[in-house]
């Protein structure tokens, strides 16, 4: 087993994560769930509402060049806004950019 992982994982509440596995729409089913990091890869491990676990890798979160955006914190990442964003400090991502640059893999 890897050492790198955080041995905690952030999830949404049971009513939020409810809602997501249970929504009629497919979209909202791409939701996350539960996020943790795996530092020893530089991965962001995401668990999304249809089950699948997406790795996000650490350079995906950047702040935008020239701009005053934080940098990520991956030392305590949290799941937002019923699942439509990671956060990571003050850094902030949406789902919809993370999961079409990362990889999908089913659990």
């Amino acid at each position: 087993m890897k050492t790198g992982l955080i041995k905690t994982m952030h999830t949404l509440a049971p009513m939020e994560i409810k809602s997501i596995i249970f929504a009629p729409d497919t979209f909202e089913r791409c939701h996350a769930l539960a996020v943790t990091v795996d530092k020893e890869e530089e991965l962001l491990l995401i668990i999304t509402g249809d089950f699948l676990l997406l790795k996000a890798p650490f350079s995906l979160f950047q702040p935008s060049p020239g701009s005053s955006s934080p940098a990520p914190d991956f030392s305590s990442p949290m799941v937002i806004d019923y699942g439509n964003a990671i956060k990571l400090g003050e850094y902030e991502a949406s789902m919809d950019a993370i999961k079409d640059d990362c990889v999908e893999e089913v659990p």
